[in-house]
């Protein structure tokens, strides 16, 4: 529902594609939201993000749970090379 709502605030599901969870919350609430890529994460060497071990995560995950706080997943979709040049 939220990705329907957000999609129509944005004119239609393709001004949405490559959207974060945490994106589309901040836009509903107002509310910052973070973004913690875990250890096993396959990041972009040129990316700042810094990565965070399975225990920090966890450890992050309960206190927001604690504070009753708006939590959201996702799992990477990288295209292949082929479908890369598509878009």
């Amino acid at each position: 529902m939220i990705e329907k709502a957000i999609a129509k605030l944005h004119g239609n599901f393709a001004h949405i594609i490559g959207g974060l969870p945490n994106e589309a919350i901040s836009v509903l609430n107002g509310a910052p939201g973070i973004e913690m890529l875990h250890s096993g994460h396959s990041s972009n060497e040129d990316s700042a993000d810094p990565l965070y071990s399975a225990q920090q995560v966890f450890e992050k995950l309960l206190h927001c749970d604690t504070k009753r706080a708006i939590m959201t997943s996702g799992s990477p979709n990288y295209p292949n090379e082929e479908e890369y040049e598509l878009l």
